[in-house]
């Protein structure tokens, strides 16, 4: 009996913790298991009275044997886990589950967006990442791009502010003043007149198969003659004429405008391209100047019909060339490139855009026919545009086509670029003036005056 009463106590003794807090398994030892999410304090075991918070990529520990700082951390390591709801309190600076994510200064003021550095654009424009090299001339301006990122560390973690048009700073709490030029600005050579930014928008029709290979009445469409004169009265232009696109510009306050829709018209003669270019030169003009804010106060256009193939020896694809010159006080200096915007849109959308050009497309059918058969004309080459090499009546095996070598003919599509650098400079406040990054405005310089301190009053 006394045997028995023995054994019953030592079993009653021998029992986990608090039961575990009903969250763990009673093992060997009476040593608590803990189910997922629970443990004691910071450690395992215990009573499993604690919730555990979660462990994300820290943004900094003590190094591991390999170096490594960035290893999992409770709360990323810059919080403090509340044990009783398993929530990080995060310090300042960081949010989200785990405090994981970095937070943007001031919330972006108001002004602008918060996003992942990985997903932030390259400048405000696609004028800003042209490099001016022909290999960019790949399409047109789209806005701004984001570039993928190698995997890292901190991919998904790091957050940065974006702002929206008129305002700057890294959390997007200033102002932005207007630009202009240093009206004493020295230039390296004084001799020639002063220069305005020029920009070339060229928009190359699809043809049938959208790879600018098009055949007009005559047969292929094409200028192979230097000099000869343009018509499009063969149907060689027909994906251009009497469509619509519309051009967008984009200030250096980074406020975006979008003209009306322009349309492309032919000569009511039909016999040549320049009244209806002419015709549409204006048109564009006079839809800048239109924009809001008279960002852009003065400019001149200049368009003609032609082919285009990007070698300087033969022209290939039916093309419309337009020049723009920003020659007004407000556009000194370099300029963003405009942007074509080619796409239909109908319904709520301004401006509307219906019956768009069509444009060349990046794939190009690849002709390979046999080039051993006779040319009865001087157009019939370009049944072949786009073989690298063939075979020719005379010629005795294979011919170099053009002297453009093995790589075949260069592909090129509509494009806008920058056609010549401005001698203006532009400068914020025209560098005589401070700006007040709280109202936007130039404080001038005595001595100059003006929204942009362009204007010099006096000799000081």
């Amino acid at each position: 009996m006394k045997l028995l009463i023995a054994l019953m106590l030592g079993s009653a003794s021998a029992s986990c913790p608090n039961s575990c807090s009903g969250h763990g398994t009673c093992g060997a030892d009476d040593t608590c298991t803990c189910y997922q999410d629970w443990v004691m304090g910071d450690q395992d075991g215990g009573d499993c009275s604690d919730r555990r918070c979660p462990y994300q990529v820290a943004w900094t520990t003590l190094p591991d044997r390999s170096g490594n700082i960035h290893g999992y951390a409770e709360c990323a390591g810059v919080g403090i886990c509340d044990r009783s709801s398993g929530d990080c309190e995060c310090f300042e600076g960081y949010s989200g589950k785990g405090c994981g994510i970095q937070t943007c200064a001031n919330d972006c003021s108001g002004h602008g967006e918060c996003v992942y550095a990985e997903d932030a654009p390259f400048g405000s424009v696609w004028g800003d990442y042209y490099t001016g090299a022909e290999s960019a001339l790949t399409g047109l301006g789209v806005g701004p791009v984001s570039f993928a990122q190698k995997p890292s560390w901190d991919n998904g973690k790091v957050r940065m502010c974006v702002c929206e048009a008129g305002y700057s700073g890294v959390d997007c709490s200033q102002r932005m003043c207007p630009k202009g030029n240093d009206v004493l600005d020295e230039r390296l050579n004084t001799v020639t007149a002063l220069a305005y930014q020029q920009q070339n928008i060229t928009l190359i029709a699809a043809g049938p198969l959208g790879d600018g290979i098009v055949k007009g009445s005559s047969g292929y469409c094409g200028n192979p003659y230097p000099g000869s004169s343009v018509s499009t009265a063969d149907g060689c232009y027909d994906d251009l004429l009497n469509k619509t696109f519309a051009l967008t510009f984009t200030s250096k306050l980074n406020q975006s405008f979008t003209t009306k829709p322009l349309v492309i018209i032919d000569d009511e003669s039909g016999s040549t391209d320049v009244a209806g270019a002419t015709v549409l030169a204006s048109r564009i003009e006079s839809a800048l100047e239109e924009l809001p804010n008279y960002v852009i106060d003065d400019c001149e256009v200049d368009c003609t019909f032609t082919y285009m193939n990007g070698v300087n020896t033969t022209e290939f694809y039916p093309a419309l060339t337009c020049i723009v010159e920003f020659t007004g006080s407000t556009v000194m200096g370099p300029q963003y490139l405009l942007e074509v915007e080619a796409e239909e849109c109908i319904d709520g959308c301004t401006p509307q855009l219906a019956d768009v050009v069509q444009l060349k497309s990046a794939t190009r059918a690849n002709y390979t026919n046999d080039l051993s058969v006779a040319w009865a004309s001087s157009s019939d080459y370009k049944k072949f545009i786009g073989s690298v090499q063939g075979s020719r009546d005379g010629q005795g095996g294979q011919k170099d086509f053009f002297g453009l070598g093995e790589q075949g003919l260069p592909d090129i599509f509509s494009f806008v670029k920058e056609e010549q650098t401005a001698d203006y400079n532009s400068y914020e406040c025209g560098r005589r003036g401070k700006c007040d990054y709280g109202t936007g405005e130039c404080e001038c310089f005595e001595g100059y005056m003006g929204d942009r301190c362009q204007t010099q009053t006096a000799l000081i």
